[in-house]
């Protein structure tokens, strides 16, 4: 890492530990609480590994820790959680019987009532009949932020979500002759999840105070919902826009899927009307050969765009869409300059995205900084950043950081069985 910023380039410290569905195979032959208790405690001991690697990583300034939410939590609760929050918004998709991405408050409160916490009407006192519907009430008057009558699936999620107290409960299945095609988690399911929020919010905090941020690392389709849900939790509560330290935790966003790129555009529109900074890396992708495996035993479709074409046209699209945000904004306080308390410059405490390119194809990395140059974008305004693994692609690491180019080096480390994998991958 000294040797690096010597250099003009920064670090982000990973510590390389993953967890997979085929991992821990003797679980299978101890009881489920037995299987939880193993997980957790393996979460705790990564977590405090991860702290460690804040520490280490807070030592010199601008660096990152890399994370991967499978080692601080149970990949069968991932799993799971991922599958729940994929039928939801299926089922969501279905309700909207106009194709036009929004409900009405009679198709809330009937998506609400098929959720597999919430109670039939027979098993209930009047008390809690009434105290239920205030409750769906409540929550469809704060989604509908613009007060049309009408939620899309951004608003629904960002409302009736497993990271908040109010609505957690909903996801609990509470019977098991209740059938909506919405899977619910189990008591202990629901509880490990907030278990996993509250390792990943000691960790922000601690990172908060050392002044080290974190990266997020995407992993398998099979993961990536409930990812995303931790995600958006963490982003919300510690990259708030206007923060002087800039945003804290950052995403990642495998562009080789067919899929990344409107959930791209979508989380970026989550990001702005619940007004936190959308910091995101863009990868290409490094699980390929699993997923497709998988999909064709399961006979799903293949999640991955067809060649190679497809996918750096997904990648370009994904770095384009966000350095137009950023211009957008930066016409925005150009305009706005010389008003009290408004700078014409762009800066990671005034942007709405935050962009990493991490990236080892070098037209990727040609065409980004052409654009930031026809966009007025200056590299140090460090809304842009850059990286590639330690070893790899020095030549574009280097040469960025010469020209002032806010970039990073991978720095993988860990037990050799589990860093092999990851490189060779």
């Amino acid at each position: 890492m000294q040797s690096f910023k010597s250099a003009g380039i920064c670090s982000i410290l990973d510590l390389a530990v993953e967890a997979d569905l085929n991992e821990d195979a003797d679980a299978g032959h101890q009881t489920p609480e037995e299987t939880r208790e193993l997980f957790n405690k393996k979460a705790d001991q990564v977590a405090e590994q991860i702290g460690t690697c804040i520490e280490t990583a807070s030592h010199m300034p601008k660096s990152f820790a890399a994370i991967k939410i499978t080692s601080t939590g149970s990949p069968l609760l991932l799993r799971q959680v991922s599958s729940v929050l994929t039928a939801l918004q299926v089922k969501f998709k279905s309700m909207d019987q106009d194709g036009d991405g929004k409900i009405n408050k009679e198709e809330f409160k009937l998506l609400v009532s098929m959720m597999p916490g919430s109670s039939s009407s027979s098993s209930r006192s009047a008390q809690d009949q009434k105290s239920a519907g205030t409750l769906v009430d409540d929550l469809f008057k704060e989604a509908d932020k613009d007060q049309d009558g009408l939620v899309d699936w951004v608003d629904w999620s960002s409302t009736v979500s497993l990271n908040r107290d109010e609505t957690r409960r909903l996801f609990r299945q509470e019977s098991t002759d209740r059938e909506s095609g919405i899977p619910g988690l189990a008591a202990g399911d629901v509880e490990d999840y907030k278990g996993l929020l509250d390792r990943m919010e000691k960790l922000c905090e601690q990172a908060k105070s050392k002044d080290t941020r974190l990266m997020l690392d995407a992993e398998q389709t099979y993961f990536q919902a409930a990812i995303d849900s931790v995600a958006w939790h963490l982003q919300e509560q510690f990259n708030r826009i206007q923060d002087a330290n800039g945003p804290l935790v950052y995403c990642t966003y495998q562009m080789y899927l067919k899929g990344a790129l409107d959930r791209l555009q979508q989380d970026v529109a989550r990001a702005r009307r619940n007004k936190y900074v959308k910091a995101v890396k863009l990868v290409r992708g490094a699980y390929m050969v699993s997923e497709r495996q998988r999909a064709k035993t399961l006979k799903l479709e293949d999640p991955i765009h067809a060649n190679i074409e497809a996918t750096h046209a997904s990648y370009d699209a994904g770095v384009a869409f966000m350095l137009e945000v950023m211009a957008e904004e930066q016409d925005r306080l150009r305009a706005g300059q010389g008003h009290e308390g408004v700078s014409g410059v762009l800066s990671p405490q005034n942007s709405p995205v935050v962009l990493f390119v991490a990236s080892h194809n070098v037209n990727s990395v040609i065409r980004t900084c052409e654009r930031m140059q026809a966009l007025e974008i200056a590299p140090e305004s460090s809304v842009v950043m850059f990286g590639q693994l330690m070893g790899m692609c020095d030549q574009i690491s280097f040469t960025l950081g010469q020209y002032g180019y806010c970039v990073y080096k991978y720095i993988p480390y860990g037990p050799i069985q589990d860093v092999i994998p990851y490189l060779i991958r």
